[in-house]
């Protein structure tokens, strides 16, 4: 994830906010979609990704100061 005040950036370093086991994505996920509507309060945000054999997760980032 990368954040920036304005859409233009500049933008901050990457910083990991997940990370699926090798069980999970069986090496291979894509087609992550973020859905920020679900929290208004920006305090989480849930993001679904699909994996290899097409199996769709859903997670749920908590953020904190």
């Amino acid at each position: 994830m990368r954040t920036a005040h304005k859409p233009e950036g500049p933008w901050t370093a990457d910083t990991l906010i997940y990370a699926p086991t090798l069980v999970e994505s069986n090496g291979f996920v894509y087609a992550g979609v973020a859905h920020p509507y679900l929290d208004t309060t920006g305090q989480t945000l849930t993001v679904h990704y699909t994996n290899s054999p097409n199996v769709l997760q859903v997670i749920k980032v908590n953020f904190t100061k």
